[in-house]
């Protein structure tokens, strides 16, 4: 008898019994049921939270994620980050800025991977000026807006007896993007499937 063949709710049932791990590898070897894996996938992120329990920690603002859609093309999964803008102070053309991610696993352990990004800054950016910063790391992808803001009152009173003041940003996190290697690598440590 033929898989295909056999009704769509039969398959999708079939493969709700089976984990990423191995959705993903059935995807890969079989061409005529990648559709429905990949639809098996999107389903069970969106509405899974298990996949929700991401944190971002970006320098000094702290926020969980939680997954907004599955791209099937590129197979990542982008989260909205309700996160408030950092504000950054810069002396220099490049600025190192540290992000952790952090997975709970509904038995209680953590997941940390770090990921430090670097943010390069155009020295001629005028005040009030928004860029949009994609930000390609090991573990993730961000997307991001960095805008130069004016100096606050007490930092130019404070220029005369400094030497230099640095520049103020702030920076924002829009989207994260997981490739499902990541949730793979994830759910693997955390389910002993």
């Amino acid at each position: 008898m033929r898989l295909l063949s056999l009704p769509y709710e039969i398959i999708c049932n079939v493969f709700s019994y089976l984990s990423l791990r191995d959705l993903l590898l059935l995807e890969r070897t079989n061409k005529r049921l990648q559709i429905w894996v990949l639809m098996e996938i999107e389903r069970r992120i969106l509405l899974n939270s298990r996949y929700e329990d991401w944190n971002i920690l970006i320098h000094s603002g702290f926020a969980v994620v939680k997954p907004a859609w599955f791209d099937m093309q590129k197979k990542k999964v982008f989260y909205s980050v309700p996160m408030d803008p950092i504000l950054i102070k810069v002396a220099h053309q490049r600025r190192k800025i540290h992000c952790a991610l952090s997975h709970s696993s509904s038995n209680g352990s953590f997941l940390r991977l770090y990921d430090g990004v670097t943010i390069i800054i155009n020295a001629g950016m005028p005040v009030g000026t928004t860029e949009q910063v994609d930000i390609q790391g090991d573990w993730c992808e961000i997307h991001a807006s960095l805008t130069r803001i004016p100096q606050p009152q007490d930092d130019l009173a404070l220029s005369e007896s400094l030497s230099s003041i640095p520049f103020m940003y702030s920076f924002r996190v829009c989207k994260l993007a997981l490739p499902l290697s990541t949730l793979v690598c994830t759910e693997s440590k955390n389910d002993p499937r």
